[in-house]
């Protein structure tokens, strides 16, 4: 399964072990690969963009390696999954409105205002004094 299967099924390499330059054929494929989807995910940076372009950035890079197992397929599609999902999600959104600054205000000097005064405090009562012919109330000082 996968590139190395394929070499070894045409006869251009003995067996599976034998030396061969998959690293280079695996970074010349996925590289560019990789370097697209990053445009793409730069220009429209959405989780759907991001989850398919890892899944076919790392399908690309692991079906030209030495080996590539049946399980590396079920990971890729299980990253790749929600991703059509998602896209159709993306596409429905309304786009946002960029706010724009609002303009500056002119604001005119107020007149500045004395604070009203405040009602004036009532004099305070007069102390008077007592003649000594008032009589003292009753109990207070008699002898009856």
């Amino acid at each position: 399964m996968g590139f190395s299967a394929i070499l070894l099924a045409l006869g251009l390499i003995p067996y599976r072990q034998a030396d061969f330059p998959f690293a280079a054929i695996e970074i010349a494929v996925a590289a560019p690969i990789a370097v697209w989807w990053f445009i793409r995910l730069w220009q429209r940076p959405t989780i759907a963009t991001l989850l398919a372009g890892y899944a076919l950035t790392l399908l690309a890079f692991l079906f030209f390696g030495r080996y590539f197992q049946g399980n590396y397929l079920g990971f890729i599609a299980a990253v790749f999954t929600p991703v059509p999902f998602l896209a159709t999600r993306a596409a429905r959104r309304v786009p946002r409105r960029v706010r724009r600054p609002a303009p500056p205000t002119v604001t005119v000097p107020r007149p500045t205002r004395e604070p009203a005064p405040g009602p004036l405090p009532s004099p305070a009562p007069m102390p008077v004094a007592l003649d000594a012919a008032e009589p003292s109330p009753v109990g207070v000082g008699s002898t009856d």
